[in-house]
């Protein structure tokens, strides 16, 4: 007889257990984290958006002389793709010259929540 214990945090390993003559630990990796979207980082960055009161879009589009124009909103927070993954980067200057706040290279998606998720506790820590 098996019983399967899922915790309701995605991060957290889901624990089988084995009821036999004795009582057996297994970890169980597959099927018990929750896939990380892309959906999931866009509004991680528009949430820390709204709480730092930064711009919430990236560009800002002007018609000037009939041509349409695009300047940078500095400090707003947006997710960069490349390399197969993916990186929180913050605007920097009206051409549209980025910083990275939490690493200075693309990652796996799920290691990027993460590190955004510890930079908004940073974010609320700071303002104690």
């Amino acid at each position: 007889m098996t019983l399967e214990a899922i915790p309701t945090n995605y991060l957290s390993i889901c624990v089988v257990y084995e009821f036999r003559h004795t009582f057996k630990y297994r970890p169980r990796l597959s099927g018990c984290m929750k896939r990380i979207t892309q959906g999931m980082l866009e509004n991680k960055a528009d949430y820390l958006n709204r709480i730092m009161g930064r711009p919430e879009a990236a560009y800002t589009e002007t018609i000037e002389d009939g041509k349409k124009r695009y300047k940078a909103n500095i400090g707003n927070y947006h997710i960069s793709y490349a390399y197969g993954g993916a990186c929180l980067h913050e605007t920097a200057t009206e051409g549209g010259g980025v910083r990275c706040p939490v690493g200075n290279y693309h990652r796996p998606k799920r290691e990027l929540l993460e590190a955004m998720d510890n930079f908004i506790e940073g974010v609320f820590e700071a303002r104690k």
